[in-house]
This record gives C-alpha cells, sequence and structure tokens, in this order.
C-alpha cells in the first residue's frame, strides 16, 4: 500500500495502481454530469416546445415529441396519425384507453440492441396521448417503447432511449403541417 502525499486530512491509502483508475473514474463522472446538463437544457427544444406552453412543457415529460392541432375534431386527428404513421411502417396496435398505439418490428440494430436470447419477437411501440387543452384544441404527445415478446403473456415493455427521437419527432411534425 502506498500513501498520497499532502496535510494529514488529505491522506487515503490506495492499493499500488489503483490512482489511475480513481482518476478515470472521476473523469468519467465529471463527463456524464456534464453530459447529463447539457441534455436536459436541449429537452424543450427538441420536442418542439418552442410552440408550447409552460402546461404543455409539463404534461409531455418523457414524451419524444409533442404538438398542438387546432381547430380539427378528435377524428380527423386520429385519421391522420393512423396514415402518418402506418405510411412509415407502423400497423395499429391494441389501443389502451384514449391512447393510440402502432407497433413496427424492430431494425436490426434495436433487435441486437434490445433482444432476448431465445429469438423471440421484438417491436417497436409507440404510444400517442391526445389530450384535449379546449374547443377543438388536442396536445399529442408520443411515447416509444422496446417490447420482447410483443402480445403474449411474457410481453416486456422497456422506453426507448431518447436518442432515437430524430427517428420519431418528424412523424408528428407531419401531423402537425397536415392539420394545422
Amino acid at each position: 500500500m502506498s500513501s498520497l502525499p499532502g496535510a494529514p486530512w488529505a491522506r487515503a491509502s490506495f492499493r499500488a495502481g489503483a490512482e489511475p483508475l480513481a482518476a478515470l473514474a472521476l473523469a468519467l463522472s465529471l463527463a456524464l454530469g456534464i453530459t447529463a446538463c447539457s441534455s436536459s437544457s436541449r429537452r424543450d427544444s427538441d420536442l418542439g416546445a418552442e410552440s408550447l406552453d409552460s402546461l404543455q412543457r409539463e404534461q409531455s415529460r418523457g414524451s419524444l415529441a409533442a404538438v398542438v392541432i387546432r381547430g380539427q375534431p378528435r377524428a380527423t386527428v386520429c385519421d391522420t396519425l393512423d396514415a402518418v404513421f402506418v405510411a412509415a411502417g407502423f400497423r395499429r396496435g391494441k389501443a389502451k384507453g384514449e391512447q393510440l398505439v402502432f407497433e413496427r418490428p424492430a431494425s436490426r440494430g434495436q433487435r441486437a440492441a434490445y433482444g432476448n436470447w431465445m429469438g423471440g419477437e421484438v417491436l417497436v411501440r409507440m404510444r400517442i396521448d391526445l389530450q384535449l387543452q379546449g374547443k377543438d384544441e388536442f396536445f399529442v404527445t408520443c411515447r416509444s417503447f422496446v417490447v420482447r415478446e410483443g402480445g403474449s403473456l411474457g410481453e416486456d415493455e422497456q422506453p426507448l432511449a431518447r436518442s432515437r427521437m430524430r427517428e420519431f419527432r418528424p412523424l408528428l411534425d407531419e401531423v402537425a403541417n397536415r392539420l394545422n
């Protein structure tokens, strides 16, 4: 064992060779802290939140994207969401309450990252929430999940990484462009 030079209160004992590991651990924790702070400051603009008020920003927490649709009935919003997501390769999934659900098979990379060892089906599931904000004004949020063994009793649904936002954000933008 060696000890670090310095004031008696600052001395610590390390195994030989542990100092570089401690320095590496400190550097990694600092880098992760900086990354976490910078990603949280970008969150609102990533959602398209420049057009959202503070209540809508709060309601969109955990979502990949959020848009406001004005002047359209619910049926038209749902039909447009259907058209856009089906054109992007999704199929309508089993709805959960007022939520719209769309699914598609996972890509090869997603299957490798999230798949199971038994070779079961891996899906990407999009959950779309439509919240009535006023007369014919809907706040639409989108959350994505990776699903192992989709549709079975052993189904395992996990949130998909926010880095996938670039892939799915344009879908809600397309809906907003068609309806607003």
